[in-house]
């Protein structure tokens, strides 16, 4: 069995201008509602249970239970997901969160400055008391589709002693090109990177479940708008001061600043990258993608 505990930092108060971070934009409500009920909606989808009831609707056919036959090439047959979404004031979107808060625990708390929301979502998930397999970091419009996320992460923690974080390829699917993902992470400027680690194509190369070998580079972006961290990386963490800001702004710095500063940070290699990968599901990167198409 694995317990993953998640932290979620979501805010949404539109402005009435069309710049800046998404959760603010002019007329971001409905989009932001999207994407963060997929994004709760795929936690869940996580789950691995190893009973189940049957309802029968037969009549004089009981209730009953069954139990499931384990997956004998997965080392988790049973994932719990613990949900904890942090929000401030009244800037978030109720109507959503009032859906999913049988599944959650919703933390409210009174900060002078929506920014900080990251941070204190972060710092609760590096300090809570209670220990996981997993510690989640989620920004609130990341999308895990993939039913293995859980397990490749934790095989790759394990593999690695501990001493790499991985992160996935976030993705966006844009309308006019559905065939086609836009990987919206790539290389970043190299002084952005250099302070930690100099990004270096297949380092590393691994077999989940007897499958084709992934190779691993040494991320040239290590931003994904997430991080996954075992329990001895997280105790690693409690002995440190955990950054504010410091890489692009203080959301990046919650998301990305807190694990790189410790450790080398590992994506797939570009060429094998569906291997792990989030959808990012407020796009806000199609469109300037479209226009260096055009030419535009």
């Amino acid at each position: 069995m694995a317990l993953v505990r998640v932290a979620i930092p979501h805010y949404c108060r539109e402005t009435d201008s069309s710049r800046g971070y998404g959760s603010s934009r002019r007329g971001a409500s409905v989009q932001r509602a999207v994407a963060l009920s997929r994004c709760l909606g795929s936690l869940l989808a996580l789950r691995r249970c190893s009973a189940a009831h049957i309802l029968s609707h037969r009549r004089g056919d009981p209730f009953r239970q069954v139990v499931l036959e384990p997956n004998s090439s997965l080392g988790n047959d049973v994932i719990s997901t613990d949900l904890h979404i942090f929000v401030t004031g009244d800037s978030y979107l109720d109507s959503v969160i009032h859906v999913y808060e049988p599944f959650v625990t919703i933390h409210r708390l009174d900060l002078q400055k929506p920014m900080q929301l990251a941070a204190a979502a972060r710092d609760w998930l590096v300090h809570s008391a209670e220990s996981a397999d997993l510690f989640l970091y989620s920004e609130d419009d990341l999308v895990y589709a993939d039913p293995y996320f859980i397990d490749k992460t934790l095989w790759f923690l394990h593999r690695s002693h501990h001493r790499v974080v991985l992160m996935p390829h976030r993705f966006e699917v844009d309308p006019l090109h559905p065939s086609e993902y836009l990987y919206i992470d790539g290389p970043l400027g190299v002084h952005l990177i250099d302070p930690y680690y100099l990004p270096r194509s297949g380092v590393a190369k691994g077999r989940f479940l007897a499958r084709e070998l992934v190779e691993f580079d040494l991320a040239d972006n290590p931003h994904s708008g997430c991080f996954a961290i075992s329990e001895q990386q997280r105790a690693h963490l409690q002995k440190q001061t955990l950054p504010l800001d410091g890489f692009i702004g203080p959301l990046e710095s919650a998301a990305t600043l807190t694990v790189l500063a410790h450790w080398p940070i590992m994506k797939p290699s570009w060429h094998q990258a569906n291997f792990l990968q989030i959808e990012h599901a407020h796009r806000s990167f199609v469109g300037p993608a479209r226009r260096l198409r055009s030419g535009v």
